[in-house]
């Protein structure tokens, strides 16, 4: 039987691997999210019916695509650093 040290141990633990699972989870969504304007622009290009309107509809794609790969990284590294201060702040409290 695990004595009350090691189980409070354990619950610190699943509570960091918890909220790592929320972070990813919201962070998998806004990915979705900026991947869905790709996908719907992509489609209005083929859609669009005059070359003015395919040109502008490549452009607007090409800046999404760019944007949305920059969001992306700055979330994940933003994301990285904060959760190792949060991680390390949620032991903190836990073996106080």
């Amino acid at each position: 039987m695990p004595t009350a040290n090691e189980r409070l141990a354990d619950l610190g633990i699943l509570n960091q691997v918890n909220v790592l699972r929320y972070t990813q989870g919201q962070m998998d969504a806004i990915r979705k999210l900026l991947r869905q304007s790709e996908i719907d622009l992509t489609r209005r290009l083929w859609d669009a019916n005059t070359d003015f309107a395919r040109a502008r509809l490549k452009d607007m794609l090409a800046a999404v695509s760019q944007y949305a790969r920059e969001v992306e990284r700055q979330m994940f590294g933003h994301a990285q650093e904060n959760l190792l201060k949060f991680g390390k702040q949620q032991a903190g409290q836990a073996f106080r």
